[in-house]
């Protein structure tokens, strides 16, 4: 975009960049570690027309997602889905500096075309939400495993059991052992952050907020690193810049920007785009490119920005701030995602998506009731919504009405034959009606439109059990450990499958793997005192057991297990 602008013989190039650094050189990688020389003469080429021919040709060109009334949210999410997303990320630092390198250059190269068509160049460091964003995706040191890793999580869990629970003090110790074993973990340092400042210590709190940040291993925010490049070729080349990041910290509440300032991780309020239009005219004056008038003063700013405001179309804001939430879904950011909804559906209280979307969130929260109403409310204004029909069937069958919930998921997939959840959630419904034939072509169908679906081979394999295919069933449990490899479920289920196949020693390993994960996972103790009885360690078995009661006292088939060895 900025070499082609060149052409245009512009005055001025405003440069606002570095929160996407990561996720470009995911996407882009194939671009990127191409010798320099190809770089350089497509680079050259891509000013000729023939090259762009040739490239529209060579690459089909998808239109972007335009947001207007027709915009369509599956077709947002279909996109999603074909992009990288945070599971793609791993820490790796060579690969980060490789990155920042990468920037350097592109900045330098913005410079020296600016100079060459005789532009003024301005750089702006980019802000981010630090408050209010929890970080993309965690990892822990490569090496860290066993009872350390086991350890760590357990303190992690500890330490947020005491933040909700308002002992701050005691959330504080136990958080900072949890990363004396391990620093490197973006949400225990989130957590941290959060507990300083409950307890007050705001200057601290920001210190672990940025850490938190910095550690994020899907960095979809600009990190200091980039900041400090951004700055770095700005001075080295004499480029004017203006230091938004800085100026957003120094206004925001106890200098920790959140969502005072931001709709997400990156985007401004209204307020920040206004902030930042201020800078901009600031600097323009600074630099003599623009010539103040007499009536530039705050009070011509607020009536400006009350006419900018006042054109703002509620229904494109409602849709746009839609839109913004599927995205953050994807990318698991749920919580976020449901404060973006909330205040769509204020604009937009009669939007089939939005009330579907609504939907899905009260039932991740268990609010049962709230997204019935939401569900049929989008089925009342759009009747072919297929993704509120499978919300509407989902709570047919937490309800035990599979026969009906099974009905809507096929309904669904007529409107939708290419919707994963409704092939999986019609597997479910059918697994539960006995169906089970239908129910593994169901799942299966899930899997060929999405092969790294876990939960479809988990279930999948799970009927398979039922039919008394165990061979296979163990090949769907393993495939579901590859695409998840830190989930104590899929092991303790595996564990569980291995034993009914005699498996022991197997099933053992993977009922300690999942108990090193989480402590407290109730299918890996369940199983661990399968194995105990098994062996005639009753001791073992109940002591298993008691652990689970702890953890849910009103496990009547555990209590029962534990009274049947316990006599």
């Amino acid at each position: 975009m900025y070499l082609r602008s060149s052409r245009y013989q512009p005055d001025l190039f405003i440069i606002y960049t570095g929160h996407n650094e990561f996720l470009e050189g995911q996407t882009y990688s194939s671009l990127m570690g191409s010798p320099e020389a190809i770089r350089i003469s497509a680079g050259l080429a891509s000013h000729l027309r023939i090259y762009s021919v040739f490239r529209r040709i060579l690459h089909a060109e998808e239109k972007p997602i335009a947001i207007d009334d027709s915009t369509d949210l599956s077709e947002v999410q279909t996109r999603l889905d074909r992009s990288v997303g945070p599971n793609a990320y791993h820490r790796d630092e060579l690969w980060q500096q490789e990155i920042i390198h990468q920037l350097r250059k592109n900045l330098e190269t913005m410079v020296a075309l600016a100079s060459d068509c005789g532009a003024q160049i301005i750089f702006l460091t980019p802000a981010s939400n630090l408050r209010d964003f929890e970080p993309f995706k965690s990892e822990n040191y490569h090496d860290l495993h066993g009872v350390e890793l086991k350890n760590f999580r357990q303190l992690v869990v500890e330490a947020n059991q005491h933040y909700q629970d308002g002992d701050f003090e005691i959330a504080l110790q136990t958080i900072d052992q949890s990363l004396a074993i391990d620093d490197l973990h973006a949400d225990a340092q989130f957590l941290r952050a959060k507990i300083l400042l409950a307890l007050g210590n705001t200057k601290a709190a920001r210190e672990a907020f940025t850490r938190a940040l910095e550690e994020d291993v899907c960095p979809l925010r600009a990190n200091e690193e980039i900041i400090k490049t951004i700055h770095d070729v700005a001075t080295e080349h004499h480029v004017p810049f203006i230091d938004f990041s800085e100026n957003i910290n120094s206004l925001a509440a106890d200098q920790i920007p959140g969502d005072d300032w931001f709709l997400d991780h990156v985007h401004p309020v209204i307020g920040g785009h206004r902030l930042l239009a201020e800078m901009i005219c600031e600097k323009l004056t600074q630099l003599d490119i623009v010539e103040p008038r007499s009536n530039w003063n705050e009070d011509e700013f607020a009536k400006i920005a009350k006419q900018v405001e006042s054109q703002i179309d509620p229904r494109k804001h409602a849709l746009a701030l839609r839109n913004l939430a599927k995205v953050l879904g994807w990318a698991g950011k749920n919580q976020e995602a449901e404060k973006l909804v909330a205040r769509a559906m204020e604009l937009l209280p009669n939007d089939a998506e939005t009330h579907t979307m609504a939907g899905v969130a009260a039932m991740r929260d268990d609010r049962i009731a709230s997204a019935k109403i939401h569900f049929e409310k989008a089925l009342e204004i759009d009747p072919a919504n297929a993704r509120a029909l499978i919300g509407l069937g989902d709570i047919m069958s937490r309800n035990g009405n599979h026969q009906n919930a099974l009905t809507h998921f096929i309904s669904a997939t007529q409107i939708d034959p290419n919707l994963v959840p409704a092939w999986f959630n019609m597997g479910n419904s059918l697994r539960q009606l006995g169906q089970l034939k239908d129910a593994v072509t169901a799942y299966q169908k899930a899997l060929e439109l999405e092969p790294n679906h876990p939960d479809a081979h988990k279930n999948l394999r799970l009927t398979l059990v039922l039919q008394g295919d165990l061979t296979t069933a163990i090949s769907h449990y393993e495939a579901a450990i590859q695409l998840d490899p830190d989930s104590a479920d899929r092991h303790a289920d595996l564990g569980l499958v291995l034993i009914d196949a005699g498996k022991t020693q197997q099933a053992a390993t993977e009922f300690e793997t999942a108990l090193m994960i989480d402590p407290n996972s109730v299918p890996a103790l369940i199983g661990t005192a399968l194995l105990s009885e098994q062996a005639g360690n009753l001791t073992q078995a109940a002591n298993a057991l008691r652990k689970v009661l702890a953890i849910d006292p009103e496990n009547t088939n555990v209590r029962n297990f534990l009274e049947r060895i316990s006599n």
